[in-house]
Formats: structure tokens, C-alpha cells, sequence
């Protein structure tokens, strides 16, 4: 960084820092106030000298996400990362543990002999990624069920603030199962077409169900309530990415729909800042295959309305 009269020369900052730490040190710089929805932190106090805590990097990759502690690095594989192949043997892991002081090359995996390490770094991922470690052990979470199924993921975020959840989701056509993700067996009901919850959400939970729907073209309904107010449709999200999906508040009962949330994994977010419903489609419904196969580009014209890039002029090519 090279800010003169501002920023002091020659200083060396040895500390952990990451790319989301720019932008929070950018707006300190030019004397803005700090977005809320910023998970980094300004780099401007340990450029000036100052002491705290370490920097946790937390990165993702294809079906992987690893924390970073300055010493031990956790990987947390997932979906069909977590098979290994040597030869013609494989092998499943659902994590890694490296120590980097005594093994920078990251050969030696320790999980096994440092449990207390995994469970500490595992935590700053969130409860989200250890409901996936626990449902990676019984399903792989890529897959979109048994032929004629399809698997439907729902999470709920409560935006850094404890909430009161209940909801209900009913088949008007076919059935579905459900596998919950953080939410305990007295806090639900099911029968085949329906499922209801209620329960007490915490400031930074990550909760929701997977729905294996069959047929895979079945319309779902549902209801959301936030201490009893209905979830506004602003708070609906879909897709690879998590963008805003208005047009999935009161379920996915049509082609558009199901192409609207489809994607290969859940999107990345944080459950104590953002507060929504995320949706996400995968199975093998191949209805209007044009349309699917052009999600790519309709999610990526999306995003550049979204963060401002692209605006629509009304007008068609």
C-alpha cells in the first residue's frame, strides 16, 4: 500500500490479510463508514503498529472450503472432493489437517491426532459447513437423487439476530422426503406432501431441509414467517450465487421456477449478516432444455444488474 502523507513508509505487516480486508480499508481511507455486509476487517491498524487478534483466511474451491490460522490449515472436502484417488484405489476424506510449521508441504495429514484443532477451525466455518460434513457421510451431496428425484436444499439465515421460525411446504402434485440440517426432530412434522416447522432460530444458525421431491416436476407451496410476519419476498434468494429471487415466494410451482434455483451446491453466505431463504435445485429435470441450458449467461446478466455493471433497457436483440 502506498498512500504518502496518509499511510507511513517501510512498515512490513507480517500479520495474516486477505482480499476482503481492501475494501474495509479503502472506506476507512477516504473517511467512509464501514458496510455492515463487509466480512473483512481495514488493514489501516496493523499498518500503523498496532496489535489484535489473528486473521482467520477462509477460502473455498470446488467441493472444499480451509481455514487458515497462521499455523494450521483445515481443509473440509465435500460432494464427490472428498474422494481420492492413488492408483487404482481410493480413498474418502472428509478433512485434512495440516500443520504448516512442522509440515509446510502439507503432506502429513493430522485430523486424527489433533481432534480439538479440527473442531476449533471447523467452527469458524460455520454451521452450515458442519451440517454439510455430517450429510456427506450418508449422501453425496452432488447428486441429485434416485432417478425420477429431485433434490430441493433449503436454508434459512437469521441475519445476525435471534428469530422465531416457522414455516410449511406442501406438494400439490407428488411427494417429497425431507432430511433436516440443523434442526431437531421435535421442532418438525412431516407426512408425504407436507412438512411444518417451528422453532427458535439463533443470532448466527444456518438451518433449513433437504427435500427429495419426486415426481421431478411436482409444484411446491410454501409459507415463511419471522416472528410471525411474513418473510418479505426481498429475502428470497436462488441459484449458484444466492441472488435475489422475488419470483420464488410462495414456492416453486413451474419450469421457470426450478430453472431459476438450479445449481450444482448451495451459494456461499453468512448466516450473521445476510437474513433470507436461499433456495437451490439439483436433479435431473430436463423440462425446457433451452432455457436450462442458457442459465449460465441469464445468471451472469443477473449479477451485472445486480452489482450495477448492466441495466435493461427493455429493448430485445
Amino acid at each position: 500500500l502506498s498512500l504518502p502523507s496518509v499511510l507511513p513508509k517501510g512498515t512490513e505487516v507480517k500479520s495474516l490479510v486477505r482480499n476482503v480486508d481492501l475494501a474495509p480499508t479503502l472506506l476507512e481511507i477516504e473517511g467512509l463508514a464501514p458496510n455492515a455486509k463487509h466480512s473483512g476487517k481495514s488493514l489501516l491498524p496493523l499498518v500503523r503498529g498496532g496489535n489484535e487478534d489473528q486473521r482467520l483466511v477462509i477460502s473455498e474451491g470446488r467441493g472444499m472450503r480451509a481455514v487458515f490460522d497462521g499455523r494450521y490449515r483445515l481443509l473440509v472436502r465435500e460432494g464427490a472432493a472428498q474422494v481420492i484417488t492413488h492408483g487404482e484405489e481410493e480413498e474418502t476424506r472428509t478433512e485434512e489437517l495440516f500443520d504448516l510449521e512442522e509440515d509446510p508441504g502439507e503432506r502429513f495429514n493430522i485430523a486424527k491426532a489433533r481432534p480439538e484443532v479440527v473442531r476449533s477451525l471447523r467452527a469458524h466455518l460455520g454451521p452450515e459447513a458442519a451440517a454439510a460434513i455430517t450429510a456427506a457421510k450418508t449422501a453425496d451431496p452432488t447428486a441429485g437423487g434416485a432417478p425420477g428425484e429431485t433434490l430441493l436444499q433449503i436454508r434459512i439465515a437469521p441475519g445476525g439476530k435471534a428469530h422465531r421460525l416457522s414455516g410449511k411446504i406442501t406438494a400439490a402434485t407428488g411427494a417429497f422426503s425431507v432430511t433436516p440440517i440443523g434442526i431437531p426432530r421435535e421442532a418438525y412434522r412431516t407426512e408425504p406432501a407436507l412438512l411444518e416447522v417451528g422453532m427458535s432460530l439463533g443470532e448466527d444458525d444456518a438451518v433449513g431441509f433437504d427435500l427429495t421431491v419426486s415426481p421431478p416436476d411436482a409444484n411446491l407451496r410454501w409459507e415463511w414467517f419471522l416472528d410471525d410476519v411474513a418473510l418479505s419476498k426481498k429475502n428470497f434468494f436462488a441459484g449458484p450465487y444466492g441472488l435475489a429471487a422475488p419470483e420464488i415466494e410462495d414456492g416453486i410451482d413451474s419450469a421457470s421456477k426450478r430453472n431459476l434455483v438450479r445449481a450444482f451446491r448451495l451459494p456461499t453466505f453468512m448466516p450473521n449478516r445476510e437474513l433470507g431463504l436461499f433456495v437451490v435445485f439439483k436433479g435431473s429435470d430436463t423440462e425446457n432444455p433451452e432455457e436450462t441450458d442458457t442459465r449460465g449467461g441469464e445468471e451472469m446478466q443477473r449479477m451485472l444488474k445486480d452489482w450495477g455493471y448492466s441495466k435493461d433497457t427493455g429493448k430485445k436483440r
